[in-house]
């Protein structure tokens, strides 16, 4: 491979922006370009669709970004420029919104918890942090005794005391994390701790009293009696267990001339000291701004007395006294709610309880139900208010994988059906409310048509894409002489081009060749500037627009270029002398153009001829002004076909065909068993991502048409017999040729696959997806075919089939279109609302859903816009 340096284009806008959210963290995006592939990207982000952008990331030759450490539950808005290495920029690209998933990813379970006594009514308690990987953020931790929850800790605290317990007692303790979306982990491990036992105050009383009485007897009158009396009193104290003693001695002592009496009295008396309250705040709370929140203080007591009063203290400044309160908060945070009581002895406890206290959503309009035409606008008017802030931006989603913003918007709908239009409102806080409204769409004459094109003979179309404003271009080849559009007549054996308007009507179409030069064309794309690609075969001379060309054998590749008006811009011709085809191109954000076909040994893209004795795949690439920047030949058989080809958002390339022998795509030689299919993703400068090929022995498998989603994924369709195995395990055919879809990831990893057949031939054509991922295919079967929701039978031999499937693979539905003889549907593709274009032949006459049509000799082309 070489390559080749290009002038650098001037920079346009990036368009068809797209937000996907993958995780409550993260937001994919994507977006296409028609700027050169070495432009680099701004990506902006905000709360609001209106202000606040910020710069998050850069992109550097890719049109893709991943947005990460995103808040779950949260609306995200995007826009993307692009940059010059000399730091100019675009414009903007359109607004793309998308929210992050919801955390249901609970925390970690705490560990290393402990619990230590502190005196004989405390315990501390003290753990290792948890972590929370789920998008919302660690809150707290709730505490539970003996599996009772006791209160909420806030992170990032990570320990705490319980209080007011009981001496001498044993308690079990467990802990558990809480997140912000009120995730709860499991509990920990449980521990225990015993309270100390109380000590107490004693106070000892003794009083000792002593009399003594002397009495003298004589002759004489009695003479007078003397009584002295002494009386102490002596305090001790000291401290003892909680204890009451008492007792009392008498001792008497008689003699002849005196008499004693000692009395002692020794009173003990213990009184421990009052207990403090114990408070309880209750339980948590989680509740919203402008709600009144109850709280009830009922479960506080006192051991040893009467609680007197309660105060609380709501944590915003705001305060209430009595056992039951109410509050109402006007700002959204975690609180604290402390709880104190007193009792009769002026003792006082307190305990905390967490309210937790969201915003309160704003309150969405999205106006009434609505009935409109398919391509009229719709105006939505929004509104939207807050009870406790202000409305930051009006979103709205319109049902059909399109987005706006601004409280008054309008749409149009492509397409016949019901959508629903969802608006989204964001207030200062972040916090959002929707409303929808219903939106009926009915038919118009631009949302359904078809036309035929034919003369005296065989008349195909082989090629369709649509651009950006929902215009077609399609081509092919006329045998006969043929009106191919607006009054443009091709001779036969003649490429025709031809460009139709959205409401089918024709614009402009071009005859290549014709006679004695002639061919077909095969495939087409157009690039973001609405720039047409066509790619085919032709043999003899044929001016293509921008001067003659001539095959080098029986049949060459031809690869042209035209503007959006149809003047010619540049062609080429390769050849080795055999018959050589282009049957597929596609074109990426920068307008690099990539083709597939297959040519036999010789053939040269630009880069040297080609080393095969028979046919090789072929896949070339190059510059919008046609350079040429690298091409591969891959394998060396005349069973070998490449058919299809698709660029991802990135630039990557997915090719499919067919192949038998050995063929390498540059990871490894890949080795058919029959003739196989071959699905491969090439980087944008022909590096080998992946490859990987399905088939069976004695068997002939084909993969015909290739398609890429807007997050990368590859899809592709074709025909296989006898048995095949596309990742899901191996599967066979009901009886000949059998239809098939799958799609694999952007790494090549299947996600899943989808089989139709009957008693005949049947196979997929052509391939395309739609901006919301919903799959498109068309092909032809015979007989009677369930593509998966009900079964279709064939009119006469084959019947072209339009299937539909969403992006997990669900069959959406499927429509079959023909007469009595052969018909077929080869190629389509989908316009920005989603609306099938297909192409291809018929025979006799076939009926889609409007004016029947008639062939006019053999097959005719015919082209349909059809839902």
């Amino acid at each position: 491979m070489t390559g080749h340096a290009t002038a650098e284009a001037a920079l346009t806008a990036p368009f068809s922006l797209v937000a996907t959210a993958v995780s409550s963290s993260q937001i994919n995006l994507s977006w296409r370009d028609a700027n050169p592939g070495s432009v680099s990207y701004s990506i902006e982000r905000s709360l609001s669709a209106t202000s606040g952008f910020t710069v998050v990331g850069a992109a550097d030759r890719q049109s893709a970004y991943q947005d990460t450490g995103l808040a779950s539950g949260t609306s995200y808005y995007y826009r993307v420029r692009a940059l010059k290495p000399g730091g100019s920029a675009s414009a903007y690209s359109n607004i793309a919104i998308a929210m992050t998933l919801g955390d249901r990813t609970a925390p970690s379970v705490p560990t290393g918890l402990t619990a230590s006594p502190v005196g004989c009514g405390q315990i501390n308690l003290a753990w290792n942090g948890a972590t929370d990987t789920g998008g919302s953020g660690l809150l707290g931790y709730k505490l539970y005794r003996g599996g009772l929850f006791q209160k909420q800790v806030l992170a990032p605290a990570t320990s705490t005391s319980d209080v007011g317990l009981t001496a001498a007692t044993a308690y079990s303790y467990a802990l558990a994390a809480i997140d912000k979306a009120g995730n709860e982990s499991a509990k920990s491990i449980p521990v225990s701790a015993t309270t100390g036992t109380c000590l107490a105050t004693t106070t000892t009383s003794t009083t000792v009293t002593t009399s003594t009485t002397s009495t003298t007897t004589s002759t004489r009158p009695p003479t007078t009696t003397t009584s002295t009396t002494t009386s102490s009193t002596i305090l001790t104290t000291t401290t003892i267990l909680t204890t009451t003693t008492s007792s009392t001695i008498l001792t008497t002592t008689t003699s002849s001339s005196t008499s004693t009496t000692t009395a002692s009295s020794s009173t003990t008396s213990t009184t421990a000291p009052p207990k403090p309250p114990i408070a309880n705040a209750g339980p948590d709370q989680f509740t919203q701004t402008m709600a009144p929140v109850g709280f009830n203080g009922g479960g506080s007591f006192d051991l040893d007395g009467t609680l007197i009063a309660y105060a609380w203290s709501f944590g915003d400044g705001g305060s209430a006294s009595g056992m039951v309160a109410s509050h109402m908060y006007t700002t959204p945070g975690t609180y604290s709610v402390i709880l104190t009581v007193t009792d009769n002895s002026g003792l006082r406890s307190s305990d905390a309880a967490v309210v937790s206290v969201a915003n309160r959503p704003p309150v969405a309009n999205a106006g009434p139900d609505q009935t409109a035409s398919a391509g009229s606008a719709v105006t939505f008017n929004g509104s939207g208010s807050d009870p406790d802030g202000t409305v930051g931006s009006y979103g709205w989603d319109f049902g059909d994988g399109t987005s706006a913003a601004g409280a008054t918007v309008s749409h149009g709908y492509a397409a016949p059906g019901s959508y629903t239009a969802t608006l989204t409102v964001t207030d200062d806080r972040g916090a959002r409310g929707t409303d929808s409204a219903l939106v009926t769409v009915t038919g118009s004459a631009g949302s359904r048509w078809a036309h035929g094109f034919g003369g005296t003979a065989s008349d195909v179309g082989y090629g369709v894409a649509v651009d950006a404003s929902g215009n077609t271009v399609m081509t092919g080849r006329v045998e006969s002489i043929v009106d191919v559009g607006g009054g443009v007549v091709c001779p036969p054996a003649a490429v025709f081009v031809s460009k139709t308007s959205q409401s089918g009507a024709a614009m402009w179409a071009k005859c290549l060749g014709g006679d004695l030069g002639g061919g077909t064309g095969r495939g087409v794309a157009i690039d973001g500037n609405g720039n047409v690609l066509v790619t085919g075969k032709f043999s003899g001379t044929v001016d293509f627009g921008t001067g003659p060309l001539s095959s080098a054998g029986a049949a060459d590749i031809f690869l042209a270029k035209y503007s959006a008006a149809g003047d010619p811009i540049w062609s080429k011709a390769f050849g080795s002398g055999m018959n050589d085809i282009g049957n597929g191109v596609a074109v990426d954000s920068g307008g690099n153009v990539v083709l597939i076909g297959t040519a036999g040994g010789g053939a040269d893209f630009g880069g040297g001829p080609i080393m095969a004795n028979g046919y090789s795949v072929v896949v070339a690439k190059f510059s919008p002004t046609g350079a040429y920047l690298w091409s591969m030949g891959i394998g060396d058989s005349f069973s070998n076909s490449g058919n299809a080809v698709a660029v991802d958002p990135s630039g990557n390339i997915a090719v499919t065909g067919a192949f038998s022998g050995p063929a390498d795509f540059g990871g490894g030689v890949l080795t058919s068993a029959g003739v196989d299919i071959f699905l491969a993703k090439l980087s944008p400068a022909g590096g080998h991502l992946w490859s990987r090929h399905f088939g069976s022995a004695l068997a002939v498998h084909a993969g015909n048409g290739v398609a890429c989603d807007g997050s990368g994924n590859v899809l592709v369709t074709g025909s296989f017999e006898n048995s095949i195995d596309l990742g899901a395990g191996w599967a066979t055919s009901f009886a000949h040729k059998d239809m098939f879809v799958a799609k694999y990831s952007p790494a090549g990893g299947y996600l899943w696959s989808r089989l139709a057949g009957g008693l005949f031939d049947d196979a997929g054509s052509g391939i395309a997806v739609d901006m919301s991922g919903k799959v498109v295919v068309t092909g032809t079967f015979q007989a009677a075919v369930n593509f998966g929701a009900g079964s279709l039978t064939s009119a006469g031999r084959t019947d072209i089939f339009v299937a539909r499937y969403a992006a997990d693979g669900t069959p959406l539905g499927a429509q079959r279109f023909g007469g009595a003889d052969f018909d077929a549907g080869t190629a389509v593709a989908v316009d920005g609302g989603g609306r099938p274009v297909v192409t291809g032949c018929y025979r006799l006459g076939v009926d889609f859903g409007g004016t029947p049509l008639t062939a006019a000799g053999m097959d005719d082309i015919f082209l349909l816009a059809s839902w």
